[in-house]
């Protein structure tokens, strides 16, 4: 939000020599809670469409995998301000807006 505010402005070299602030290092939990949530909301489906000779065997598949599909997404919803990625722009600069507004209003005008 703070680059389209104009209270960051991004320097040249900025990912090459020096890190991004945009670019964080993310636990594997990060990753693998949301892959965990697809496979088992799609194997759930895949159950419920493919019938099998055992309706009990049929129902157990449906219930394990609604069961894991439905903890994954419990653990999304609880934890989810953590799966957000929300960077800090304006931290990681000390120029001031004012200066850069003021230089591109007199280049304006001149």
């Amino acid at each position: 939000m703070d680059l389209f505010l104009g209270n960051y402005i991004v320097e040249e070299n900025e990912g090459v020599v020096r890190p991004s602030p945009l670019q964080s290092e993310r636990d594997w939990k990060f990753y693998a809670i949301p892959v965990v949530f697809v496979i088992a909301t799609a194997m759930c489906l895949i159950c419920i469409l493919i019938p099998d000779e055992n309706i009990s065997t049929q129902l157990m598949y449906i219930l394990f995998w609604g069961t894991a599909s439905f903890l994954s997404l419990a653990a999304i919803y609880i934890f989810g301000s953590e799966f957000v990625d929300t960077p800090k722009l304006v931290h990681s600069k000390d120029l001031s807006t004012s200066n850069f507004y003021d230089a591109v209003k007199t280049t304006k005008t001149s």
